[in-house]
């Protein structure tokens, strides 16, 4: 890869993508002006995001925004677009122990872990996460801003909406569709289309509404 790369981030998600990213050259953090409370981090120097209007920046270096799946992944999703309206180019990461499909399309700014399976015509689009070990099958989309965490299957001729999460060790079956800010929890199995806002819980599958005070709770 050998790209100058600023990681926009410098906490656990920070760390972890300047760690995988390691073929690369990191050059720099890159935090909000308000949280520059030193000046490097894990030894790179950190900037502040003012820095990024500096149009030599944006003509040399590649961008990656390493933040988590907080409030369903919406804080990740503002400062993508942020920085997007800057002019820069992102990156996505893609480990070399993956089997993604060369009929695949994967967006930028993902970050595509070990031993991931993604088959045939799969789309995957622009800001999605996969932890390790998760199957995405044949025909399925996965749209913008979603996370999925470690051992997830997603079968099939799926579609997932924008902003999902999905915890370690669910399962959603062939040809279902979950719209989009559906959490989805550790170990539910998924077995038919999901209403925009909703949450699934454990195998029992329960559905809580965008409204009910659990899903309100469990979102933020």
């Amino acid at each position: 890869m050998n790209e100058k790369l600023i990681i926009f981030g410098n906490g656990e998600f920070g760390s972890m993508a300047n760690y995988y990213f390691k073929n690369s050259k990191t050059s720099y953090f890159c935090v909000d002006d308000n949280y520059v409370k030193e000046s490097n981090f894990e030894g790179i120097p950190i900037i502040p995001y003012s820095e990024l209007l500096n149009i030599k920046l944006k003509n040399d270096y590649k961008v990656f925004v390493a933040l988590s799946y907080k409030n369903m992944n919406k804080v990740r999703e503002a400062k993508y677009k942020q920085i997007k309206k800057l002019g820069f180019t992102f990156t996505s990461f893609i480990h070399k122990s993956s089997y993604i499909s060369d009929k695949a399309t994967i967006g930028e700014n993902c970050l595509i872990l070990e031993n991931q399976t993604i088959q045939k015509n799969v789309i995957i689009k622009n800001n999605v996460f996969l932890w390790s070990g998760n199957h995405v099958g044949h025909n399925s989309i996965i749209d913008d801003n979603t996370y999925l965490s470690s051992h997830v299957v997603i079968s099939g001729d799926c579609k997932v909406g924008k902003n999902c999460f999905f915890g370690v060790n669910s399962s959603v079956k062939d040809s279902v569709i979950i719209k989009d800010e559906v959490l989805i929890g550790m170990g539910a199995s998924v077995t038919k289309n999901i209403a925009e806002g909703s949450v699934v819980i454990n195998n029992n599958s329960t559905i809580y509404d965008k409204n009910s005070k659990v899903s309100k709770f469990l979102k933020i």
